[in-house]
């Protein structure tokens, strides 16, 4: 029974690892595209904008909304 249990446990870790493989590429190269598209968007803006609001908060968010995306493909195949 041990065995059967180490040998399950085994099958699951590697499982884990091949998906991390796989989705690692796709999932860096998604939050690269967003998050370059974020910046220049940012970028584009008028100084008016940035003067009249609190960037910082701006910049929280879209760091919060990063590591977001970066969790997703994890949380959607378990």
């Amino acid at each position: 029974m041990c065995g059967v249990d180490g040998l399950a446990r085994t099958g699951a870790a590697a499982m884990n690892e091949l998906r991390n493989a796989v989705f690692g590429k796709v999932a860096q190269s998604s939050i690269r595209t967003v998050a370059r598209s974020v910046f220049l968007h940012l970028h584009s803006l008028d100084l008016s904008f940035h003067l009249g609001r609190q960037t910082g908060a701006l910049s929280k968010a879209i760091d919060r909304g990063t590591r977001q995306v970066m969790t997703l493909p994890c949380t959607d195949l378990i």
